[in-house]
């Protein structure tokens, strides 16, 4: 009963931790600016655009600003740490680590979603790849010191964050955008198969081997009758009536 009273004890300081790094931009109001457009950014494209969802081009799209987000943040770290009066090396390579792993995220969900992956779906998804974001530009930019709790619950407390925003998503009602876009799907396959009918191309064409087909039916005993015609003149009566 101890171990598991100090399981919990310690999934809660995790959870605490987690909690903080969403916090962490009212503490510092200076990340605000950092941390305000990518949320607003990323609500917008979660209710209006990957509510049900994301496509391969969306997803491409959400990898290639991982990859220039993971080139910035690096570009941050390495100069916050040349300005430093003593550089910790330590802590500067799991910062650059941390960078590569969104620059490396970031370029697997490009190439893959090139290559038509389905996994990407949801790895390139706007509310993992935001997910991320939001987790380690705290870490990235200072404001929290970088420690494996805080890297142990981003990753154990994921699911309750992406399940959360389903949950979110499910109940709330689907804005027009959805409407009007399925609308205009209809629509356009509406057009596109009666402008095939207007033109009359395609039937007039089955119309035309409609009569064809009726030639052929009807046709019996005039072929019969040319052949007949044929039998009429032979070669030798022919020549015959050429003689002068």
């Amino acid at each position: 009963m101890v171990w598991w009273s100090s399981a919990l004890m310690f999934l809660w300081e995790l959870f605490k931790d987690w909690l903080f790094l969403f916090a962490a931009p009212f503490v510092h109001p200076k990340m605000l600016w950092i941390v305000v457009p990518i949320l607003f950014g990323w609500i917008l494209a979660e209710f209006f655009q990957e509510k049900k969802g994301t496509s391969l081009g969306n997803a491409i799209s959400n990898g290639g600003v991982l990859i220039f987000v993971g080139v910035d943040w690096a570009r941050t770290t390495i100069t916050s740490m040349s300005e430093a009066a003593k550089i910790n090396y330590f802590d500067l390579s799991l910062r650059l680590f941390l960078c590569l792993f969104i620059f490396v995220y970031g370029l697997y969900v490009v190439i893959q979603g090139i290559r038509l992956k389905k996994s990407i779906h949801f790895l390139g998804r706007v509310r993992v790849t935001t997910y991320f974001t939001l987790m380690f530009t705290p870490i990235i930019y200072g404001f929290v010191d970088l420690s494996w709790e805080f890297l142990l619950s981003i990753f154990i407390f994921f699911p309750v964050f992406y399940y959360v925003i389903e949950i979110v998503d499910r109940l709330t009602p689907d804005p027009g955008t959805y409407a009007e876009e399925k609308g205009e799907d209809l629509g356009g396959g509406a057009t596109s198969f009666g402008g095939d009918l207007g033109t009359g191309g395609a039937g007039n064409d089955l119309g035309n081997m409609g009569d064809l087909g009726n030639m052929g039916g009807t046709g019996g005993a005039g072929g019969n009758d040319f052949g007949n015609m044929g039998n009429l003149g032979s070669g030798n009566d022919f020549g015959k009536d050429m003689k002068f």
